[in-house]
């Protein structure tokens, strides 16, 4: 719904999208709550035995808040879907989100890295503590910095002052948070202002590959021991202790669960080693090509491959068309000890480092351990000369390209402008002057989004971005993505909507809407100010360092956004516009599976279409008018029949008067944040056998239905400036409606919720939206592992059940509304409704606003459903099995999959769940040793439970992901590895450092609303066995011995394994068969 797509992911900055359907999840929900590590982990879909013990917890992330304004202001990376959305009201495929901070959601694009996840709006949203810190900076005079200027330095921003900072005698800098939130925990990030940009021409991809080596054999931990050591204090490798390079930074950070001596001293040690003790040893260096050709080979795709040409056209002598990240596998394989050396000694010095802690420690203390660690660390001398990027074209006038590829799913057209730019400071008029262009922009995006909703419409949907690229280049862009066939036609489009934005500005309408969300989501920064985690500080303090930005406090944001909104008006909006685009120097390209003709003819006639259009008359846009929602009364309010209250969880429930069952929670944990989620009927339980995808398309059209009185146009028109999210979901043995809101706008997200009840739109524009995507759902199918996964694999173990099988084109053309309807319609009416609220609310008002929303709806029917054996049933192949699948692509990516049958009903044995996710863990980290470490194989193989309360059996799986010719291998190794631990033959020692880093990650569900919302409450008057989950878990880990997993080893035998293998075959290949 207000989190469902209907179009493509946007693009920005000079990046290519090599899957835009992938990434349209109502069309694909992908791939139907299936994935590659764990079927149950799809985001709003998980199945039981996923929500029970791992249900998900926001992940917080470097990006920068300050800088919201500058929602397109980011350092583009060379990755695939590198493309940041140009508006902060919608989500990565141009459907405006309406729903929690927006300006949290674009702003985690803001120099977000690879390996820390986009933060969720909410949680991840800023603060701890509003004392200043005993140890802040003072007036004191400082000697002169050996680094250059921090940014707040250089700025009339302030720092925010929860913050320390300091600089060693060596030039070594650090920044000191002190936050209880989570309690006893710190985070530590490392950052070497260094990455791809200062690698040669044979060290290409040697700033990872170097990365890589600082996990093995270092000054203290000479024996190669260090992740086992890390483990057994509760560290996992990947989870608690990670790393990642992009172009112009290298960053290494652990979250500690602890704030024990030892867990200090052993992450202290390792930032010191990273530092300047990796003994990068020749053998290692043998064992660990191998593996990171398999990392460039599992992030291999078109997309990536055609962004390469995309650099090498638009700037052709620029160091950005020669450095991505991960190198080649020709430099890879041959890049030798003495250039890891050469790199190592020259970047990886004190007045290039800056060290980041955040968390549970006083600052005076942390201090003394910075110089204790670090202080000894030699002066290496000057940085060294900064990077020349190269020249940036100018003057060259109207240029076009087209890049084509059969595998692309999909079609774009992008326009974009730059200018050489150097650095800018952080100042409050930068942002006012930054806002200006955003707000635009978010306009813009809006418009093209707009256009793309009528079903006859050329577009799907379009993006506008802006970029200061490393400093040396700023970049605008405008892209929109055509439906099948209309690419010529779409070129009209846009070239005729960006001269109206040329010839006839912005309305009023449009910029009272962005402005109202934008000021929304600085406001809700402030009121979310006191749920700031540590990973947060961390995070985004070295987005800060590394984007030179001031990491300013809420308050100080939302006073300069203030500022800046204040001289927003439609004339200044043209004005901004107008200084980007009034120019003769456009970059246009189209991105495209098929073209007739080449490349040459086509880019000609590209350009003689946007120049033909050139002659077309304008008109000026429409003036829109505000939507007044219809939605505020349902009647008689309900009233409360049965009432209890669970004394040690907190944890009202209620039965109102028409049946729906409510339970309700307050918490502190996320300031400002309510979440929910109304659960009824069952699921895919209920839905026919042979009706392929009904699932996935009944998601679409219901979500993107609207309202018998509002198109999901007006709905997004009337959430504008509210903090409200909702979202519909299908489970294995339940339909959802979640969401979530602020206390300020509780009232109108209970009655978008219950008007989703009584009162669905099933708007024929949603089929309309739908069958627009369909070829790009069956060639992201056709040409991806995932689709391979979710379409062959997975119902083949479900014995061919056709509502897991692939839709063929007759079959997804010929589905209508009335299917949906007929499915989900009876569910919504009068089916059993269970209503779970937790978070900062008050209890009375918050109980008054459900009698008079979802309490005053008809009758309810007083139980859910009864799930029978026949539901349960699964036609599972007869173990052992061995099959072979196959998708088309020239890239061979390709899969080992081992399965396992194990029990299911999670609801019946939680312990049974519990064990098996220890087991899963022993088994992971032994493909860890045997395949990446020893192999040098798959970059990162996995193991996983599956289980559910909906189906008779769940599974075991494992996965390793290559390319073809190591599939045979990876089989291999996995059941060998089966075949032993089947005997039984797990150590306390594996089991011990499989659990402690399990028990870390899960210390803080307890003060997590998402965990009380998704484990214990949802449901739990149906099942009131998922109370005392939370109960008696953390006895249940410490009171778990490692015979209790070796007795869970029988199911894992080699000789009742499914084994499969996904290989890319070649399109040419699969026709000539």
């Amino acid at each position: 719904m207000w989190n469902q797509t209907r179009v493509l992911p946007l693009l920005s900055c000079l990046c290519l999208l090599a899957s835009p359907a992938l990434a349209s999840e109502p069309l694909l929900r992908n791939l139907r709550n299936r994935g590659l590590e764990a079927a149950a982990k799809a985001e709003g879909k998980k199945t039981d035995e996923a929500k029970t013990e791992e249900e998900s917890k926001p992940k917080d992330s470097g990006y920068s808040p300050q800088k919201a304004f500058l929602l397109d202001d980011v350092k583009c990376r060379h990755v695939d879907l590198f493309a940041p959305p140009a508006d902060i009201n919608k989500d990565a495929s141009g459907r405006r989100l309406n729903q929690l901070s927006y300006a949290q959601q674009k702003s985690s694009w803001n120099r977000r890295t690879e390996s820390e996840p986009a933060l969720d709006p909410f949680t991840d949203d800023e603060t701890g503590d509003d004392a200043v810190p005993e140890s802040t900076t003072d007036d004191t005079p400082v000697p002169e910095s050996k680094q250059p200027p921090r940014p707040h330095e250089l700025s009339d921003i302030p720092l925010d002052p929860i913050i320390s900072y300091g600089e060693l005698e060596n030039g070594l800098q650090y920044y000191i948070v002190p936050n209880d939130d989570p309690p006893g925990k710190l985070e530590f990030r490392l950052h070497i202002d260094a990455g791809a940009n200062f690698e040669t021409d044979p060290f290409d991809g040697g700033a990872h590959f170097l990365e890589h080596m600082m996990f093995q054999t270092t000054r203290t931990h000479p024996d190669g021991d260090l992740i086992p050591a890390f483990q057994r204090l509760g560290l996992g490798f990947g989870i608690h202790v990670n790393a990642y390079t992009t172009v112009d930074e290298t960053v290494y950070f652990l979250g500690l669960p602890n704030t024990d001596n030892d867990t200090i001293a052993e992450s202290m040690n390792w930032m010191r080693d990273v530092l300047d003790g990796a003994l990068i040893e020749e053998e290692e260096i043998e064992a660990e090509r191998g593996v990171v050709i398999s990392e460039l080979e599992a992030r291999d795709s078109i997309g990536r491959r055609l962004t390469r040409e995309l650099y090498a056209w638009v700037l052709p002598d620029n160091l950005l068309s020669d450095r991505f990240v991960l190198g080649t596998e020709s430099t890879i394989a041959t890049m030798e000890r003495p250039l890891f050396e050469e790199y190592y000694g020259n970047y990886y010095v004190p007045r290039r480092a800056t060290f980041i802690a955040a968390g549970d420690i006083n600052v005076a203390e942390m201090e003394a351990l910075i110089e204790e660690y670090f202080g000894s660390t030699a002066d290496a001398g000057d940085r060294g000369d900064p990077v020349d990027y190269g020249p940036v074209p100018v003057g060259q006038g109207l240029q076009t390209n087209v890049f084509q590829d059969e595998e692309l799913v999909g079609a774009q057209i992008t326009i974009n402008t730059m200018v050489p730019q150097g650095p800018l400071p952080d100042t409050e008029a930068q942002r006012i002057e930054d806002m200006k262009i955003s707000i635009a922009n978010t306009v813009v995006s809006n418009r093209l989004f707009d256009l793309g909703s009528p079903s006859n419409s050329t577009i799907f949907s379009g993006a506008a971005g802006f970029s200061h690229l490393y400093d040396f280049a700023q970049i605008a862009s405008i892209s929109v993505y055509p439906k099948e066939g209309l690419w010529k036609e779409a070129v009209s489009v846009m070239e005729q909507e960006v001269r109206r934005f040329l010839e006839h500005g912005f309305t009023q309408f449009e910029v009272d809407e962005a402005k109202a969300s934008r000021l929304n989501a600085y406001q809700q920064r402030v009121l979310g100010k006191g749920s700031r985690s540590s990973a947060y500080f961390a995070g985004t303090l070295n987005a800060a360092v590394n984007g030179n930005f001031v990491f300013s406090s809420p308050e100080e944001d939302l006073r300069i956004a203030e500022l800046a909104l204040d001289e927003i008006t439609p004339e200044v909006l043209h004005e901004v516009f107008s200084n980007i685009w009034n120019t003769s120097d456009i970059n246009l390209y189209l991105a495209i599976a098929e073209i007739d003709g080449t490349q040459d003819e086509v880019a000609e006639e590209l350009k003689m279409l946007w120049l033909d259009s050139q002659s077309v008359p304008v008109d000026p846009p429409v003036e829109e008018e505000p939507v007044v929602w219809a939605y505020t009364d349902f009647g008689e309010p309900g009233t409360v029949i049965e009432d209890s209250f669970v004394e040690d969880l907190e944890i009202r429930q209620m039965t109102l008067s028409n049946n729906v069952k409510v339970n309700l929670k307050q918490t502190d944990f996320e300031e400002g944040v309510i979440r929910f989620r109304a659960r009824f009927g069952l699921g895919q339980l209920t839905q026919p056998k042979d009706a392929t995808y009904l699932d996935s398309f009944t998601d679409y059209v219901f979500g993107n239905g609207g309202l018998q009185n509002h198109t999901v146009v007006e709905i997004d028109s009337a959430l504008t400036g509210k903090t409200v999210g909702i979202s519909f979901g299908i489970s294995q043995d339940y339909f959802s409606l979640s969401g979530y809101a602020n206390p300020f706008d509780l009232e109108f997200a209970l009655q978008l919720l219950t008007a989703h009840f009584v009162d669905p739109g099933w708007d024929e524009t949603a089929l309309g939206w739908f069958r627009d995507g369909i070829p790009d759902v069956l060639d992201s199918i056709k040409y991806s592992l995932n689709g391979a996964y979710s379409y062959q694999l997975f119902p083949y173990l479900f014995g061919g059940d056709e509502r897991w099988t692939a839709p063929t084109e007759e079959g997804l053309f010929g589905l209508e509304i009335p299917d949906a309807q007929t499915w989900l319609t009876p569910s919504l009416e009068s089916g059993h409704i269970e209503l779970s609220i937790v978070g900062d609310f008050n209890e009375t008002e918050t109980v008054n606003l459900l009698l008079e929303t979802i309490g005053a709806i008809p009758e309810r029917d007083a139980s859910p459903p009864e799930i029978t054996d026949e539901m349960r049933a699964i036609d599972i192949p007869v173990a052992p099995q061995a099959e072979t699948f196959a998708y088309e692509s020239k890239i061979p990516t390709a899969g080992a999959f081992i399965v396992w049958r194990i029990p299911s009903f999670v609801s019946q044995d939680i312990g049974l769940l519990r064990r098996f996710n220890l087991l899963a863990g022993v088994f992971r980290d032994r493909m860890r040793v045997k395949i990446r470490e020893e192999l040098g194989g798959s970059y990162s193989p996995g193991a996983s439970s599956i289980m559910s309360d909906a189906f008779e059996y769940g599974f075991f799986m494992t996965n390793a992901i290559g390319v073809n010719d190591e599939v045979e291998v990876f089989t291999e190794i996995t059941l060998a590895i089966a075949a032993n631990i089947s005997q039984a033959d797990i150590t306390q020692d594996e089991f011990e450092r499989a659990l402690f880093p399990f028990q870390s990650e899960r210390a803080d569900d307890l003060q997590s609303n998402s965990y009380w919302l998704g484990t214990v409450m949802d449901g739990s008057q149906a099942n009131p066995q998922q109370l005392d989950w939370s109960r008696g878990r953390d006895e249940f880990y410490e009171d778990l011995t490692v015979e209790e997993i070796n007795d869970l080893v029988e199911y894992l035998s080699p000789d009742i394994a499914y084994q499969f293998g996904i290989i890319a075959v070649n399109s040419t290949d699969a026709d000539a068969e």
